[in-house]
């Protein structure tokens, strides 16, 4: 016997006070199932609300349980006009049965497909915390004056607290006289209450805006509190000047093609569709936005710094740090609803290579988008094939995102490496138990040998003396030395002799020429922080020329420890090349170092199989722009944006 979903209503109304869970309770219940999946934690929330331990939530439960959302909804700001109704008609979808009650089986499906549950019961902290200072402690060079007290940071090191988010700054004895909202990041009506309705409003900080010019009589600014800088479009006003710019829209400045406005943005609730969606994106008709993923770790401290800095320069949900938030799924989940967008990736080729496996668990509705690397690791290969460079040196992110939007999208070949072993003997026993192959897929090259042997003593190395390796001059070194005792040591002689290569079905004949101590298999032209093993020489008309999407790899072979060492050191020294083809097998008789994308380990004797997994959309950068004379001096002594 169904129930209407207006009988479903009184019930809940009427029953309301009885099953009604404290939200303080619920908190508790998720701050236990921390570290856990959100299946578990809402199954944890199922028991929690099912009061008699009936195994199911009946009319006066789910009643109660709409009635917090719409306190918690309120909380948030959200408008909540519409909001019960809503959540009435999408929690009695979740009734398979039509008895008028939910199962676990119900409560699940809809958390994970049509009712955002935990976020609507205040467990999502990225909503719950929308319009708060992320404040931190840091040094300024410069002078700053405090915007609560007006006056100027003192004292040796000049510490003061600044939000991230919209560079309020204050002394730590000020914090409490600092205004409690900082800048929206989201719109907290539906979409026909917001859409097209009010302009953008500009998001104003006094003062700390000396040097700047003004945007409206174009003079350079001095060090008046009085003087405005708006957070989204970057504008600076003189105090006078702001009077007569009030009733400026904000236009959100250089990068209004790669930010997402906040009232791009809405709880996706509101409109009244299944979704398991905490927001909606609809972007303006002229917005490809960007989303960005940053390695924290990479670089030293570069990585923390252009984090802050792009949170600062986008809207801070176009931006996630890798680490605090437990990888790229949070962010893919988000923007995985829009037809049209660019990511770019900060940090190294490992970094890389993740956020590209990540995206590969995803069903594009459009294009899959394309991907631009800014270079914050070691080798950075990459990066350097696609033209972003070798390494990030202070440029300002605004040019780096304008890049971004002007690159060109073209295709990278990915492979995926299997790996079977050799019943186990004492070798292959004690080789098991060195490491295991870190992934699944190639983006870059595959190495075995003399090369991986090498690294993978430099990488066991830095991880029992990290404090030894804190400088690339004394990476160079340790990794020279390393390299020399293999050249005595000889681990790798004689390699060919101990395996066998298959190229698209045909043997490989390696007895013919110098004896090899290593094998590269290579899917771009960069290896080893910028070096080229294949070289597209004239002349060389028995191969095609590489190409990263052409569906072919390079196999090429290295001669020894002296030939490896050339080619890292950045000699013109490139390999033997042995084939190009589109699938290898690769037999061992005995237990080798091997390498994917730069991570070492020591594999047992076995089978390696390396075959097509698909194509990535990457974005080549294009061309920069080349100042000469005196823009290229200022360029030059400008360096890097403030971060």
């Amino acid at each position: 016997n169904s129930m209407s979903a207006g009988q479903h209503t009184n019930s809940a109304s009427s029953n309301a006070g009885i099953a009604g869970v404290d939200l303080s309770l619920v908190r508790c219940v998720s701050n236990l199932e921390l570290g856990k999946s959100p299946e578990q934690t809402l199954e944890s929330l199922f028991h929690l609300f099912d009061t008699g331990d009936k195994g199911y939530l009946d009319a006066g439960e789910v009643g109660a349980i709409i009635g917090q959302m719409v306190q918690v909804a309120a909380s948030l700001d959200w408008d909540t006009a519409e909001l019960r109704p809503i959540l009435t008609d999408l929690m009695w979808r979740l009734d398979s049965d039509g008895y008028g009650r939910l199962s676990l089986a119900d409560w699940l499906r809809g958390g994970a497909s049509s009712v955002p549950i935990l976020p609507l019961l205040g467990l999502d902290a990225s909503v719950k915390d929308d319009s708060s200072h992320e404040w931190r402690l840091r040094r300024f060079v410069k002078g700053r004056h405090c915007n609560a007290c007006q006056r100027q940071l003192t004292g040796l090191n000049k510490l003061g607290l600044r939000c991230v988010l919209c560079r309020y700054t204050v002394h730590d004895k000020c914090l409490v006289r600092a205004p409690a909202s900082c800048i929206a990041t989201y719109a907290k009506s539906g979409p026909q209450q917001h859409r097209g309705c009010q302009q953008p409003q500009h998001h104003w900080t006094e003062g700390n805006c000396a040097g700047a010019r003004c945007g409206r009589c174009r003079r350079t600014l001095g060090r008046s509190l009085a003087n405005l800088r708006c957070r989204w479009c970057q504008v600076c006003l003189h105090g006078r000047c702001a009077e007569q710019w009030a009733d400026q829209a904000c236009d959100f400045g250089p990068l209004r093609q790669q930010l997402l406005p906040p009232g791009a943005l809405y709880p996706a609730v509101l409109d009244g569709r299944p979704t398991s969606l905490t927001l909606r994106l609809v972007p303006p008709p002229d917005c490809v936005p960007v989303l960005a993923f940053v390695n924290p770790k990479s670089g030293g401290r570069q990585g923390a710094r252009v984090l802050r800095r792009l949170r600062y320069l986008l809207n801070p949900r176009q931006v996630y740090d890798l680490i605090s938030d437990g990888g790229p799924m949070r962010g893919l989940r988000l923007f995985h609803q829009l037809q049209q967008f660019r990511v770019l990736v900060c940090g190294g080729d490992g970094t890389a290579g993740w956020l590209l496996e990540a995206m590969d668990t995803f069903d594009w509705p459009g294009d899959r988008p394309p991907v631009a690397v800014l270079p914050l690791g070691t080798g950075n290969d990459l990066a350097r094939c696609l033209g972003w460079g070798g390494g990030y040196e202070g440029e300002p992110l605004e040019g780096i995102l304008q890049r971004v939007a002007a690159g060109t999208a073209v295709r990278l070949d990915r492979w995926r490496i299997d790996f079977s072993t050799e019943p186990a003997g004492g070798d292959a026993q004690q080789a098991a138990e060195s490491g295991r192959p870190p992934v699944g897929i190639v983006n870059n090259y595959f190495s075995i040998g003399v090369d991986a042997a090498i690294a993978r003593r430099w990488h066991l190395s830095r991880e029992r003396h990290p404090k030894r390796f804190n400088s690339r001059l004394r990476n160079k070194i340790y990794y020279a030395g390393i390299g020399a005792s293999e050249l005595l040591g000889a681990t790798c002689k004689n390699l060919h002799r101990d395996l066998d290569i298959v190229c698209d079905g045909c043997v490989l004949n390696l007895a013919d020429g110098p004896p090899l101590e290593g094998v590269a298999v290579l899917n771009i032209a960069s290896v080893y922080g910028g070096r080229s093993l294949w070289s597209d020489r004239p002349g060389h008309r028995q191969f095609a020329r590489q190409d990263m999407g052409d569906g072919l790899l390079e196999v090429v072979a290295l001669k020894g420890a002296v030939h490896a060492g050339l080619v890292a050191g950045g000699f013109p020294s490139s390999g033997r090349r042995l084939a190009q083809c589109s699938e290898i097998v690769i037999r061992t008789r005995r237990s080798f170092a091997m390498q994917i994308d730069g991570e070492p380990w020591q594999q047992p004797a076995g089978t390696v199989s390396i075959c097509r997994a698909g194509q990535a959309a990457v974005l080549a950068a294009p061309p920069p722009a080349r100042p000469s004379g005196l823009g290229r001096l200022l360029c030059h002594r400008g360096g890097g944006s403030e971060e």
